[in-house]
Formats: structure tokens, sequence, C-alpha cells
């Protein structure tokens, strides 16, 4: 298809630091000090509070996130929780 451009998937911390331009950038958004990002690297996830505006910036950006991955979130079980929700109203 003309104009269909192949996204890349982030797969890792590591890959959405350098996405965002290594350590000192990635501190510069999240508004944290490097060594708070070293932390992420670390445990290899992106903590909560950076998760949406994360994956709303590397979105428009033109990256996919594995949010399983980065985020250490199962998406199928919050598909159930939200499932469970709706079905008990």
């Amino acid at each position: 298809m003309a104009g269909n451009k192949s996204r890349a998937t982030l797969t890792t911390v590591a890959e959405v630091i350098d996405a965002l331009g290594k350590r000192s950038e990635a501190a510069r958004f999240f508004c944290v000090t490097e060594a708070q990002v070293c932390n992420m690297l670390k445990a290899e996830k992106v903590s909560g509070g950076h998760q949406l505006p994360l994956l709303i910036y590397l979105h428009h950006k033109g990256y996919d996130v594995d949010i399983e991955k980065v985020f250490g979130v199962e998406v199928n079980s919050i598909l159930d929780r939200i499932q469970g929700d709706q079905v008990s109203r």
C-alpha cells in the first residue's frame, strides 16, 4: 500500500530510552534524574505515572510499544478485569 510505513516496535526499556534520545533526554522527558532513568533500566520497567504520556509521545513519533514488556503489565489480565466489571454492572 502506498503511504503505509512500517512502525518500529520497542520491546525493552533500553530501546525506549534510545528512542527518547539517551538517558539525559529521557530524564528530561520524565522530569526525573538520570539516576532514576538508570533505575528504570535496571528494573526493566517504566513506572506507572510515565506510561501514558510515554505511549502517546512515542506513538506520535512513529513507534509502537510492547506494553507488556516495557511497562510490566499483563494486558489480558487488565482486559479480563474490565470485562468482569462490565458484566457486574
